[in-house]
This record gives C-alpha cells, structure tokens and sequence, in this order.
C-alpha cells in the first residue's frame, strides 16, 4: 500500500518549538512552494512521455500501412 504524506504534514511531526511563529509559517509557505513546483514538474515530464509515446505509436501505425500497400 503507498501512503503519501505533503511536506506540510511531514514537517507537523518536527519540533519547531526553537522557531518563531513567523519562522513556522515561512517554513510551511516554502513547504507547500516546492511541492507545487515539483508536483508541476512531474506532470511535465508525464506530458511529456505521454506525447513521446503516442508519436512513436502514430509513426509505427503509419509506417505499417506504408510497408502492407
């Protein structure tokens, strides 16, 4: 089974009590920043394979009807 947990999550399990709230609160803000830019990043490179992988499909499909005519 995989479990996925935010970084927010994670980092409620860390002892901040040395940190100011402003401090607390940053964290948290660049937490949740890195998680979108690395969540927007992976659908991407998705995207990205996904294209690939359907070029390559149409260009077998259409070389096998170049080589049956």
């Amino acid at each position: 089974m995989k479990t996925e947990k935010s970084l927010t999550e994670l980092l409620k399990n860390v002892d901040t009590s040395y940190m100011s709230e402003f401090e607390k609160i940053e964290l948290i803000a660049r937490a949740e920043r890195a998680e979108a830019i690395s969540n927007g990043i992976f659908h991407v490179a998705r995207s990205i394979k996904q294209f690939a992988i359907n070029t390559k499909n149409a260009l077998t499909h259409v070389s096998v009807k170049g080589q049956q005519a």
